[in-house]
């Protein structure tokens, strides 16, 4: 009984589809490190922006917002406004503390975009 016993049968082709697929794998990681740095700063951009949004909030909005209310509040008790112009700068204060908060709100979520971006915390 005698079997053919391949001598020459290297597996070239075997090697060329490995080699491919090896090609095709590392581009599609580079594919991926790609996205992820655009994803990564995008998330960056946006927390920059939120967070100067409620810097200013903190910093400047929201105390000019609390002495205009007060001085409406002390001109009301001198008798230099009335009610309505008090309400009107009460509205506004609120108005002023929700924008804030808000603001606060969209920092938080830059946040968690960006802890998504990279995989964890930052």
């Amino acid at each position: 009984m005698a079997l053919p016993i391949p001598l020459f049968n290297r597996r070239q082709g075997e090697i060329l589809e490995a080699e491919r697929e090896v090609g095709r794998i590392e581009a599609e990681i580079r594919a991926l490190e790609v996205q992820v740095r655009r994803d990564v700063a995008v998330a960056v951009a946006g927390l920059l922006r939120a967070t100067e949004r409620a810097t200013a909030y903190e910093k400047d909005i929201l105390p000019l917002s609390e002495r205009n209310l007060e001085q409406h509040r002390e001109a009301y008790r001198l008798g230099q406004v009335g009610t309505l112009e008090v309400l009107r700068a009460e509205e506004e204060a609120i108005k002023v503390r929700a924008a804030y908060v808000e603001a606060l709100r969209d920092r938080a979520a830059a946040l968690g975009e960006l802890e998504a971006a990279i995989g964890g915390e930052p």
